[in-house]
């Protein structure tokens, strides 16, 4: 049945291409509100038009849409996505209209373009290809697409607990990410687990702002923050916070031997590219850099905001300066141990002037490596992109995968199709044609895997 439905990918390409195109043209900006509700309109009438029973519901915040459609297999997928994009600032920056979906050498340049809607518009073909041929679905699947990823999904928590019963699922299939490189074209990941995220902005401020002459007298937020933050990071990468490390988790020989299988084909070489470096932070190659980053947790900031940075010169004591810095955490660390011990940290080095403001996070989490949806996803990538996949305990970045364990306790698994450089929250995002289309072969051939993983019980 795959060839057949191969087929029709390939031999409607150009629509499939068209329909993203209209769905990257819409903006739908979350931080700002921008095009969220005509994006959401848009995103229910593809689903409809591809043969997926769809609805609108309404939350505090931006709408979630639900669809559904049934299959002959008694199991139920559940297929994450979202439609909201981040803004595209700096425009600047742009070589390309940042919504007008434009094909330059057999890419798709657009924001959005690999975060997410390109990614879950794979999935939404799948469908469209049964319905096209005719084909009966295999499985039955259940479609969550919000429109608040970027912005910590703040309404999906209270959403999955008023809906929970509409959202039982076997597995959870979440699709929003790119490739892993290996020195060619890089393998599409298999990911059963995500690091937490913590986000805090520390402030410092005084009553108002003083001619510099009174700096013999009067403090500074900004050397005070920088003063700060010298003690909470080193220059060898240490986490300087106290007892930070003490409660993380050992991780098990099995989590070793996957991170160790990955440095067989992994290639560092195109992030030193693309970010300029010659060598990674501490010179870490292989396993020890695999390691360092989806095992080790991370402080990193953000950005640094106070005083007078404009043309010429003003010379003044800030009133107020302010950083922001985000922690990824591991098994063993919450964000509220993490903002506890950074308030008592600053505290013990006299900086009680300097303000914690908690800003959101996320818990990690770590699904089975070899659950039925993890094992069909295997099947499926090698069968789609003719590569084997890039299997992973945990993902270096964060996301609500912590909620869905949380509230619907099903086993997850993530993947996506972003090519190498794909430049996802960055000007000139694109997602090309290939693997577009790979992707769409890729979720057909997984919707038929799980419903055969599952009916055979096949967990080997």
């Amino acid at each position: 049945m795959e060839e057949k439905l191969f087929q029709w990918v390939d031999q409607n390409q150009n629509k499939l291409i068209s329909i993203l195109q209209s769905l990257l043209r819409q903006p739908s900006i979350a931080s700002t509100n921008t095009g969220i509700e005509e994006c959401a309109q848009l995103m229910m009438r593809i689903m409809q038009d591809a043969g997926i029973e769809t609805n609108l519901y309404r939350t505090d915040g931006s709408p979630i849409l639900i669809g559904t459609i049934q299959g002959k297999s008694d199991k139920t997928i559940l297929v994450y996505g979202h439609y909201d994009v981040q803004p595209p600032d700096p425009v600047e920056l742009w070589e390309h209209d940042p919504f007008g979906a434009e094909i330059v050498d057999g890419k798709i340049f657009s924001r959005g373009a690999i975060d997410d809607k390109g990614n879950i518009m794979c999935a939404i073909n799948a469908v469209r290809s049964f319905k096209a041929c005719g084909k009966e679905f295999p499985v039955n699947a259940i479609f969550l697409i919000e429109g608040e990823e970027e912005v910590s999904s703040p309404s999906l928590p209270k959403f999955l607990i008023d809906h929970k019963d509409l959202l039982k699922a076997d597995a959870l299939l979440g699709i929003d990410d790119a490739v892993q490189p290996d020195g060619k074209i890089g393998r599409p990941k298999v990911v059963t687990g995500e690091k937490g995220n913590c986000g805090v902005e520390l402030v410092c401020k005084i009553n108002r702002e003083f001619h510099s002459m009174y700096a013999p007298l009067i403090v500074n937020p900004a050397w005070r923050l920088v003063w700060a933050l010298s003690t909470i990071k080193d220059q060898n990468e240490k986490i300087l916070i106290d007892n930070f490390y003490d409660t993380i988790r050992e991780n098990t020989p099995e989590e070793h031997k996957i991170i160790e299988m990955m440095d067989e084909y992994w290639n560092g070489d195109d992030w030193l590219i693309e970010s300029g470096q010659s060598e990674y932070l501490g010179g870490v190659t292989g396993i020890k850099a695999l390691k360092r980053l989806y095992f080790e947790p991370t402080c990193n900031i953000q950005g640094i905001k106070g005083g007078y940075i404009g043309e010429g010169r003003k010379t003044i004591i800030p009133e107020k300066c302010s950083v922001k810095i985000d922690f990824r955490t591991v098994p063993g660390q919450t964000s509220e141990q993490i903002v506890d011990l950074l308030r008592r940290h600053l505290d013990r080095r006299g900086f009680h002037d300097i303000e914690v403001v908690y800003t959101g996070g996320s818990r990690w989490f770590r699904s089975p490596v070899d659950h039925p949806a993890a094992l069909a996803l295997r099947k499926a990538i090698e069968n789609g992109f003719g590569t084997p996949p890039s299997v992973m305990v945990t993902f270096p970045g964060s996301g609500p995968g912590d909620t869905f364990e949380e509230i619907l306790n099903i086993p997850q698994v993530f993947t996506g199709f972003g090519p190498l450089g794909e430049r996802a929250h960055a000007p000139n995002e694109f997602i090309s044609i290939d693997f577009y289309l790979k992707g769409t072969k890729t979720i057909i051939c997984f919707f038929e895997e799980f419903a055969r993983v599952q009916e055979k019980g096949d967990r080997s």
